[in-house]
């Protein structure tokens, strides 16, 4: 009899450790990115980060496969947000590559929001001349859609 309430416990505490890691959910998430599917890549990025814990490694990577589901998902708009809270968890690598990569991978896209990665990276490194030149470069395209230039002024470029 004193077995039962020992073996109870026993295959609760398995069935309860056999959840996904933190890293089974960065793969998952990876591997529904490159099939297409921002939107569960997105999903499985945010499941994965609330059980990343103190892991920094896991959860940075996590993080990327998260802004970058975002960016393919359509929602370009959010990013500038996540950018600023990134930067302040990950500085050491949130830098103005990272940023300008992001608004490249938005620009390739055809999201409007490369414009707003763009300004975020120009505020967030006032010193670095890449976000003025690539500002530069879509104020001066003829190509510039009706939306790219008054984003550009409403954000004050134009």
């Amino acid at each position: 009899m004193p077995l039962r309430p020992f073996s109870s416990m026993l295959l609760f505490a398995l069935l309860v450790g056999c959840g996904k890691s933190a890293t089974d959910y960065q793969k998952d998430a990876q591997k529904a990115l490159d099939g297409g599917d921002a939107a569960k890549a997105t999903q499985l990025a945010e499941d994965g980060l609330k059980v990343s814990g103190d892991d920094k490694a896991v959860s940075w990577r996590l993080e990327q496969v998260h802004i970058d589901a975002l960016a393919k998902g359509g929602r370009g708009s959010e990013l500038p947000k996540e950018l600023d809270r990134l930067k302040a968890a990950y500085p050491a690598q949130v830098t103005a590559q990272f940023y300008k990569a992001l608004a490249d991978k938005l620009g390739t896209a055809g999201d409007k929001a490369q414009i707003d990665v763009l300004d975020a990276g120009a505020k967030a490194f006032p010193t670095d001349p890449t976000f003025s030149d690539a500002i530069t470069k879509i104020k001066g395209s003829a190509g510039a859609s009706p939306e790219e230039v008054e984003r550009l002024k409403a954000l004050g470029y134009l």
